[in-house]
């Protein structure tokens, strides 16, 4: 992958995270009470912060014990698995203290 290509990710990782790290409140709240409104922020701003990658984006948010989790899921999309890598790379600290990144090629019920 060339230099270019990995800032293109690197920013685009950095980019999501400063949205989530200013709406994580929101974000735990609407996560701890299955809100669906969560889900469509957090893919809308996937989209916004990775537009050069076609197709949707395939994630699961939890949360277990006052902890989020995200899990990316790349389905063996080399371009989803530089932007699952970028994301979990470039998780702010603070915002990695409280979430759990995880980036696997299947959902869970399907490995």
């Amino acid at each position: 992958m060339s230099a270019k290509t990995n800032l293109m990710y690197e920013y685009g990782a950095q980019k999501f995270w400063k949205w989530f790290k200013e709406n994580e409140e929101w974000i735990n709240n609407c996560t701890a009470k299955v809100k669906t409104a969560v889900v469509r922020a957090v893919d809308k701003k996937l989209k916004e912060a990775f537009p050069y990658i076609q197709g949707g984006f395939d994630f699961l948010l939890g949360f277990n014990q006052e902890n989020g989790e995200f899990y990316f899921h790349h389905w063996g999309r080399k371009e989803l698995i530089c932007a699952g890598k970028a994301l979990k790379k470039f998780i702010p600290p603070e915002v990695a203290k409280r979430w759990k990144v995880d980036v696997k090629k299947y959902p869970p019920f399907m490995r």
